[in-house]
This record gives C-alpha cells, sequence and structure tokens, in this order.
C-alpha cells in the first residue's frame, strides 16, 4: 500500500470511530442536585451517577463526571455535540432545543415548602403572587422559571440547599423542592427536615432524564439507549434503589418511572 492509500485508509477508519465507543469526545456533566448527582469531598456521587458510571463500564468509556452550574450544563448542551448530562427534567422549551432525552431515571412530585407552623394560607401559585411572598429557586432550574412565569417573585439562589437556609432565617417565605430531594438538601444544608413542611403539590410525577445535547450524532445516543436497555434487565437498578433508601426516603425503581419515593 503506497502512502496515499495508507493516508485514506487511516481516515476511514477514523470516520468510522464511534465517540461512544472511543469515549473521547464524550463530555458528561452533572449539577449538584442530591441525591441523584452530587459532590462529597470533590467527587461525584448519587444513584444517578453509578448509573452513569456502570453504563460507561458496559460501553467501556472512561469520561469523567464533571459538575457545572446547570446554567452552563445548558450552554453546552445547546451549543456542543458528544454532551451528556444528568439529572434534566423535559419541558418543551428543552423539547425544542433539540435536546434527547433518555429515561425516565427518577419521578417525583414537586412540592412548595414552608416553615412549619407559619401561618400560611397557599394553595397555588396565584396564592403566592397575590400575597407577594418571596420564593427560593436556583437559578437555571426549571422551577425558578416556572414560578417567574406566573407572576411569582423569585430570589434565585445557588441552591436548593442555600433556599432552606435561607427559608430557616426568614429571608425568603417558601421555596420549591421535590420530595425527593428534600430531605437530603436538608441534611446536605444542616437544617432539621422536621422544621419545614408541604404548603402544596405544585406539579405531581414529573420526570427526570439522562440527556445528550442537539449535535449528539444519533449512533451515540442509540448506543447508550442499547446499554440502558439492557442495564434494565438486571437486577442493578433494584439493588441500587436498596442502597440509597432510607427510612424517611424509601427509594423504589420501575422501568415506568426510574427512581421514585414511596409514598
Amino acid at each position: 500500500m503506497n502512502g496515499r492509500r495508507r493516508q485514506i485508509a487511516l481516515l476511514l477508519g477514523l470516520a468510522l470511530v464511534d465517540p461512544a465507543t472511543a469515549g473521547v469526545d464524550l463530555r458528561i456533566l452533572s449539577v449538584d442536585e442530591p441525591p441523584t448527582n452530587f459532590l462529597v469531598n470533590g467527587r461525584p456521587t448519587g444513584f444517578v451517577v453509578e448509573v452513569i458510571e456502570r453504563l460507561e463500564q458496559d460501553l467501556g468509556i472512561h469520561a469523567p463526571i464533571e459538575t457545572v452550574p446547570t446554567p452552563r450544563a445548558f450552554s453546552y448542551l445547546k451549543r456542543e455535540a458528544n454532551v451528556l448530562a444528568i439529572t434534566f427534567g423535559k419541558t418543551p422549551e428543552r423539547e425544542a432545543l433539540g435536546i434527547h432525552f433518555l429515561g425516565p431515571i427518577t419521578t417525583r412530585n414537586q412540592i412548595v415548602w414552608i416553615p412549619k407552623g407559619k401561618a400560611l394560607k397557599i394553595s397555588s401559585h396565584v396564592d403566592i403572587a397575590s400575597q407577594k411572598l418571596l420564593l427560593g429557586s436556583p437559578v437555571g432550574d426549571w422551577r425558578t422559571q416556572y414560578f417567574k412565569d406566573r407572576g411569582v417573585r423569585v430570589d434565585a439562589s445557588s441552591s436548593h440547599a442555600m433556599d432552606l437556609r435561607h427559608l430557616q432565617r426568614g429571608m425568603i417565605d417558601l421555596c420549591a423542592m421535590s420530595d425527593l430531594e428534600f430531605p437530603y438538601v436538608a441534611r446536605a444544608a444542616g437544617v432539621d427536615a422536621a422544621d419545614f413542611e408541604p404548603a402544596y403539590v405544585f406539579a405531581q410525577a414529573t420526570q427526570g432524564y439522562i440527556v445528550f445535547s442537539r449535535s449528539t450524532p444519533v449512533e451515540t445516543i442509540e448506543r447508550w439507549e442499547r446499554a440502558f436497555k439492557e442495564l434494565q434487565k438486571t437486577d442493578f437498578f433494584d439493588k441500587t434503589a436498596r442502597k440509597w433508601s432510607s427510612p424517611e426516603s424509601p427509594l423504589r425503581y420501575s422501568r415506568s418511572m426510574g427512581f421514585y419515593r414511596e409514598r
């Protein structure tokens, strides 16, 4: 084989390499949202992180999981190829961006929380807006925009843990968080979960997904989908749910719901 033919063969071979197989081009992003994906001593952990690590192992990938702020994760999802991120809800705005959703990986009830015993009469966003109450919710979180769009005053914070600390100190009137994450966030914030109570559920059975950026090759996404479906045939998800379950937050898994808190 002469030099030119060897060069053409090499280029053709490189063109056939799937990023999901090589693992070189795939970037895996996580936001800090316990208990699904968060940092402990600088290391990503959480039951969705464990799913990603197992899928990487099954696919022969060795890409590190990077924890970034939610707005930055969305910036990468919108403008770059070969980006995977965890864990995100499906909204019309995100679907319009061409983001691909794999899952569901979680199902949660979305709740407005208030200090226990506080005399607030609220059962909808209309009540919150009419009483001019201040709600805490993180920057980039879909719940933040949800309440802003409905005329609620929102204190955009850096994390759910900060929201709970602010709520405890009386700096805000309420905050928005799911039933799945609340006990873990309270623990991380160093506050007693018993000091708060739900005011009302504003969105039932919302689902979270593993997501891929709009420019990620279809072949890459399909490989992850196949690996995910194969993993569902094993007892991995049930074992992971039992591992992360606790008396205050009993965790279960089903194919239709992903991980969810047993009521």
